[in-house]
């Protein structure tokens, strides 16, 4: 259920900012990058955990976790604009061991 409330409550918010900045070129629910951690930040408490480039440093894909267990990942296009690609809750680390295959 949170899982859900989430996906709608920052799509709409995306979708609105995205339709208001050049709709034409806007495609899915979208912010520019520094908007969308802010949004993960006040509404969920979400903070950076990891990142990774994708193939040909087209993308960066960013890992957002909050205390509470919900987690999103960010693809940011190199144009700036951030979209969520997935979300979630009950996010957990686990350690990974030196010499661990895993």
């Amino acid at each position: 259920m949170f899982r859900f409330l989430k996906t709608a409550l920052l799509a709409t918010a995306l979708t609105a900012v995205a339709a208001s900045t050049s709709g034409a070129q806007a495609q899915g629910p979208c912010l520019p990058h520094d908007d969308a951690v802010s949004k993960l930040a006040q509404s969920y408490g979400e903070q950076k955990v990891g990142l990774g480039i994708g193939p040909n440093g087209g993308m960066v894909y960013e890992l957002y976790v909050g205390e509470s267990g919900s987690w999103t990942i960010l693809v940011t296009r190199p144009n700036g604009l951030s979209c969520i690609a997935a979300s979630g809750d009950n996010w957990m680390t686990t350690p990974m061991l030196i010499g661990d295959p895993a």
